[in-house]
């Protein structure tokens, strides 16, 4: 459950800050992990490959990264 409500449900949570360093192989199945200070933060699901060209990709990728793209 997101700490905001569903029009807006990145409020309430903290600025982001620092960065993450995506390790990995991009192999037959790739797999990536996000480190972060050292540690790695595994998935609850799979990640799965988009195409940025595509109006719905673009659409979700908006939805998730605050701010204008």
């Amino acid at each position: 459950m997101w700490p905001g409500r569903d029009k807006c449900p990145w409020a309430g949570l903290p600025a982001p800050a620092g960065t993450a360093e995506l390790r990995g192989w991009l192999d037959e199945e790739p797999v990536v992990v996000a480190w972060i200070e050292g540690r790695p933060y595994w998935p609850q699901d799979p990640y799965q490959s988009i195409d940025p060209s595509g109006p719905e990709a673009l659409g979700a990728l908006t939805e998730m990264v605050p701010g204008p793209m």
